[in-house]
């Protein structure tokens, strides 16, 4: 019996709901300057030339380019990490950057396995790539400081990094963490990600930071702090971004990975030599020139705008089941707690009846697994998202305004 993933889960909502509610994907309508870019007849011809019109020099320079667009749209300063890789997604991107922390972990004499600590809840692609690894173990500590649900907890993390040194002092330590999160939109701080940074270094792991909704959401993405806006952190970390929760094209994205590190950056080099000889130059061209263009017409801040107008949209409409807003992100959870009903029934119901939303509990990973909740994506057009909302209330009974 196939699992009942995330990525199952918004399948069905993608193919089978006339309110697809369910990926993080936008779904709003695409700019002009974007449509244009498709049919720009000079990267389709410059993308299918060859030797001797096509030369190194220009083949190193369609990466220089791409390099240059990624740093300028996400503000990562020239000389940090080196060259920015590219691969086909960023889910790609996360299972190589796992797979190199992996391949530096075996290189440690008596390596038994490799200690993941990351959060619950969190996206299960981190637990579900985690399992597929027989020599590594995933650590789950809980995002529930203060008994408040998605609550990031930095003191319980850095403790169990610790704890887990002294309890296994041969077997090496990786930490995977998210910011912003999938599903609450929890951030982690400057002064959070320095004290996970330092926990790194007294046990000599490394830190894998996943930026996916950075620039994507409700928070002015300019005050949320990345990885690569600390200076001289002391250990070694990467980080991962994809232009898929940012840029809704139906499946046309590209995953980025920064690296700061030399141990790390060769192993993540190495891991990616496994798949792919190299990403279409088409999309490289592509994606260079879409996130110059972003840049000026100021593509963050319009999809901000949609999101944060929905967000007060499912406030206005069903503030008995939003109990708190996401500091950051394009993504909202719904508590169905006073419905009395659990969020698989909910998912079946709402599906049944034309509306596409992921089951909460597939984000949570040990024996604290709630069932009263639904996750929905902002990312959609205003009307059509106001609509889907109002139907998910009718469907399960639940009042609205």
């Amino acid at each position: 019996m196939v699992e009942n993933t995330l990525t199952i889960q918004e399948l069905e909502a993608a193919y089978l709901a006339r309110y697809d509610l369910g990926p993080g994907y936008p779904q709003v309508p695409v700019a002009d300057y974007v449509q244009s870019l498709y049919m720009d007849d000079t990267i389709e011809d410059l993308s299918l030339r060859f030797a001797p019109f096509w030369t190194p020099e220009k083949q190193a320079q369609v990466d220089e380019d791409l390099d240059l667009a990624v740093r300028r749209f996400l503000r990562v300063h020239v000389g940090v990490g080196g060259p920015v890789r590219h691969t086909f997604s960023g889910s790609i991107a996360l299972e190589r950057v796992l797979s190199a922390a992996l391949r530096e972990a075996r290189k440690q004499h008596e390596f038994e396995r490799l200690n993941v600590v990351t959060t619950t809840p969190c996206i299960d692609i981190m637990r579900l790539f985690l399992e597929e690894r027989a020599d590594v173990r995933p650590v789950f500590v809980r995002s529930n400081r203060g008994g408040v649900l998605g609550a990031l907890d930095c003191d319980a993390l850095v403790d169990r990094i610790a704890n887990l040194k002294r309890q296994e002092p041969r077997n090496p330590i990786a930490v995977l963490i998210t910011s912003p999160e999938n599903p609450t939109g929890g951030c982690w701080s400057d002064a959070d990600l320095l004290a996970v940074a330092g926990a790194c270094a007294d046990t000599h792991a490394v830190l894998l930071v996943d930026h996916a909704f950075a620039v994507a959401g409700v928070h002015d993405s300019t005050r949320l702090c990345r990885i690569w806006d600390l200076e001289e952190l002391p250990c070694e970390w990467v980080a991962i971004w994809d232009t898929g929760k940012t840029f809704g094209l139906n499946e046309d994205k590209l995953g980025f990975i920064v690296c700061n590190g030399s141990a790390i950056s060769h192993a993540v080099d190495e891991a990616l030599a496994i798949v792919q000889f190299g990403v279409a130059r088409r999309q490289r061209m592509f994606f260079a020139e879409l996130l110059r263009r972003a840049t000026y017409y100021g593509h963050v801040e319009d999809l901000r705008d949609v999101c944060r107008a929905n967000l007060a949209t499912a406030m206005e409409l069903a503030p008995q089941l939003v109990s708190a807003a996401p500091q950051a992100g394009s993504l909202l959870l719904l508590d169905l707690k006073d419905l009395d009903l659990g969020d698989e029934d909910a998912r079946g119901r709402l599906l049944d009846a034309g509306v596409g939303v992921v089951a909460g509990n597939v984000f949570f990973h040990d024996d604290w697994r709630p069932r009263h909740l639904i996750r929905v994506a902002m990312a959609r057009e205003s009307a059509y998202f106001a609509d889907g909302i109002g139907r998910l209330l009718q469907v399960l009974g639940a009042p609205g305004r």
